[in-house]
């Protein structure tokens, strides 16, 4: 029997029931929805990821400015505490002439000498507000440059100290050391002494105002500079033993090591001018005969320059700096020259990873630099664009909206963005008008002037004006008449930079009446202007669209909001006071009473340097700052070179200087504690600095003659 509703076909088996006509194929709606839902997580990240990343002004104190009114000042992240009134470094138990503070950089300033200025970015500037501003008692050391008349003239010094012989390769090298000072100036009710040792060599003498930083690094003659000035800072900080070495980037992160032997209660304060730049051979990994070869350079055993001077397998100098601030200080004696630079550094170099924070040490900007203007802003600005525009060539339009841009031609700065957009810009908008003025510096500046320098050439085969809107000068801007014009003329500073630590040129443009229109990276953002904020940075296409943004946007601003705008900028102030607070507590911070555990970097001293460094006869030498009178005699014939960790130093090949030398006197000499450190050879007070014959070769010497 057959069930009801089914017929047997002609094969026996049952017909397949027939479906209603309302039944069609089956739709996946699950699948539908999920496939709508599954760049929901994305889109979540990408905004909590924007929401985070973005800055939130969050007052944290407020001062008071010229005209009375109160202004925030903002920070977040690894800003340090503020305490007010702290005490000096300099105590009533230090000896007369003692020195809490050195600091050793490349760039110096001496402002009581008419050319006695070498410098060449932030760092220099910083360098001459330390020597003008600086809240304590301080010792700067620098290297001599050769001399050029009218420009750089270094004069009489006050007296010759003590040379340093040193060993670099197995080669010895005597540094000549003489000693400059500053009159005393009163802060806050208390006199501040600088005095500044100015180190000479031909080595050091070999480099000019055009060329202070010597490179690329994968040169030998270039690792033989560095490690005679890091040689020569340790020898002097081991013989003045101050509490806080001040080290400002990788130049002289070597350097506390050189001296730690024979001053273990060292300290320093880190301070990232420029993290980008740490010292490293990027080209080469060391092992084997190389890593022979860099100690044997550096003068230190291979097992410390395994351990800190290399990181992923690449040589990097700014790993000792910060290998020594974990070991000796427990992390704590970092800074940047501003605080969001600080948490970028911290987040972006695996160098600092390690690090428990990189505080925020914000740089001031002086009152006694800030423009005067006569009359009404807008007015000043009016005239000082009709002189540019007619300096430079351009096209005399009062209503043009000028966009400068200043500084060297680098990556960082993002000139290659300028010149991608630059075209457009002078395109869409008829009133607008460009300057970029600047030497070149790497690649992207060859390849930003090429292309700046194309378009100059497009615009001025064009019958109208529009050959008169863009003015590119791809040198260094000596002018000062011209660079206060620019800086007052101009409406908009454009500085689209990947990277910028503090940012000077903002701050000057702003208080000329100009308005920043760039990124908000770093440094930047203290002004007001018209910023993006780089979801990408190595994403080229969209850092242009971001760039051109933030320009439409400025474009596109009414005349009474570009005005109150430019108001608003003249009156931003960056106080000093701040600045020299922070930085005391800064001091304090790595100088801090800390249980420092010592058993990882001593292991990599070797056993005559460790024993040493754990002997109580360490400490017998004379105090720091004191003058021993010995007679000439002795102290000539024991001195020695200066060899911190001697079971690793390569033999000695230069000859000993002759005795005929010396001085036959007797005389008071300030003595090292460290008689290692005081050079054999002494010469005459009051010598002349003449430029030395030894030219500029280390800074052309190929790679091959190192042997890598």
């Amino acid at each position: 029997m057959v069930a009801e509703g089914f017929l047997l076909g002609g094969d026996g088996w049952p017909d397949e029931p027939e479906l209603p006509g309302t039944f069609g194929p089956p739709v996946p709606v699950y699948s539908i929805i999920l496939t709508l839902l599954w760049p929901l997580p994305v889109l979540l990240y990408w905004l909590l990821d924007f929401l985070l990343t973005r800055r939130r002004l969050t007052v944290q104190d407020t001062y008071t400015n010229e005209s009375g009114s109160q202004i925030a000042a903002t920070g977040s992240g690894s800003e340090m505490p503020r305490e007010q009134n702290l005490p000096g470094l300099t105590t009533v138990h230090d000896p007369p002439g003692y020195f809490p503070i050195m600091m050793a950089s490349l760039e110096h300033s001496l402002p009581h000498l008419a050319t006695g200025r070498a410098t060449a970015g932030g760092l220099g500037k910083v360098v001459d507000l330390i020597v003008r501003k600086h809240p304590s008692d301080i010792l700067l050391v620098h290297p001599m440059l050769a001399e050029v008349e009218g420009k750089l003239e270094y004069g009489n010094p006050i007296d010759e100290q003590p040379s340093l012989r040193l060993v670099v390769d197995g080669q010895r090298h005597d540094i000549r050391v003489f000693r400059f000072a500053s009159p005393p100036r009163e802060e806050q009710c208390q006199q501040v002494r600088v005095e500044f040792l100015m180190l000479s060599h031909e080595i050091f003498e070999a480099r000019t105002l055009d060329g202070i930083y010597p490179n690329p690094m994968s040169r030998k003659a270039v690792l033989t500079f560095f490690s005679l000035w890091n040689q020569a800072v340790g020898a002097l900080l081991a013989r003045h033993k101050p509490r806080v070495f001040h080290c400002p980037d990788f130049h002289t992160a070597i350097a506390p090591w050189y001296a730690l032997p024979e001053h273990p209660d060292l300290r320093i304060l880190l301070v990232l001018h420029n993290a980008e730049y740490q010292g490293t051979i990027s080209t080469d990994m060391i092992y084997g005969h190389t890593l022979a070869a860099i100690a044997s350079v550096f003068n230190l055993p291979v097992q410390m320059v395994k351990d800190h001077l290399v990181l992923d397998g690449r040589f990097n100098m700014l790993k000792a700096a910060v290998d020594f601030i974990l070991e000796r200080q427990n992390g704590e004696g970092a800074c940047a020259v501003s605080q969001w630079y600080a948490a970028e550094c911290h987040s972006a170099y695996g160098v600092l990873w390690h690090l428990p924070a990189v505080h925020g040490l914000d740089n001031p900007m002086l009152e006694e630099e800030r423009v005067v203007i006569t009359g009404s802003l807008a007015d000043a600005k009016a005239e000082a664009k009709q002189r540019l525009q007619r300096r430079f060539g351009l096209e005399e339009n009062p209503n043009a909206r000028l966009f400068v841009s200043l500084g060297r031609l680098v990556r960082q700065k993002g000139v290659d963005l300028i010149a991608d957009v630059a075209g457009w810009l002078l395109s869409s908008y008829a009133d607008a008008q460009l300057i970029l003025v600047g030497p070149v510096g790497d690649g992207f500046g060859h390849y930003a002037a090429t292309k700046l320098e194309q378009l100059q050439q497009q615009l001025q085969q064009l019958p109208d004006n529009s050959q008169r809107r863009l003015y590119v000068n791809i040198q260094f801007m000596r002018d000062p008449a011209a660079l206060k014009e620019m800086k007052l003329g101009a409406d908009f500073c454009l500085m689209p930079s990947r990277d910028e630590p503090f940012g000077y040129v903002d701050v000057e443009f702003a208080w000329h009446g100009a308005l920043l229109v760039g990124a908000q990276a770093g440094g930047l953002g203290k002004v007001p202007g018209f910023y993006f904020l780089a979801q990408n940075r190595e994403n080229l296409s969209r850092l242009r669209r971001e760039l051109r943004s933030a320009v439409s946007h400025a474009m596109s601003a009414s005349e009474d909001q570009l005005q109150c705008m430019a108001e608003a900028a003249v009156r931003c102030t960056f106080p000093l006071e701040r600045w020299q607070r922070k930085l005391e507590f800064a001091y304090k911070m790595a100088a801090g009473e800390y249980s420092i555990p010592c058993e990882r970097s001593m292991s990599t001293l070797g056993p005559e340097s460790r024993m040493r460094l754990q002997s109580e006869g360490a400490h017998d030498a004379p105090g720091p700052g004191f003058s021993v009178e010995t007679p000439a005699s002795s102290w000539r014939e024991q001195a020695q070179t200066f060899l911190p960790y001697p079971e690793t130093a390569d033999p000695v090949l230069l000859p000993q200087p002759s005795r005929g030398a010396w001085p036959l006197q007797g005389s008071t000499t300030p003595v090292s504690a460290v008689d290692s450190a005081v050079g054999e050879q002494r010469r005459m007070h009051n010598a002349s600095f003449a430029r030395s014959a030894a030219g500029p070769e280390f800074m052309t010497q190929d790679r091959a003659a190192f042997g890598l």
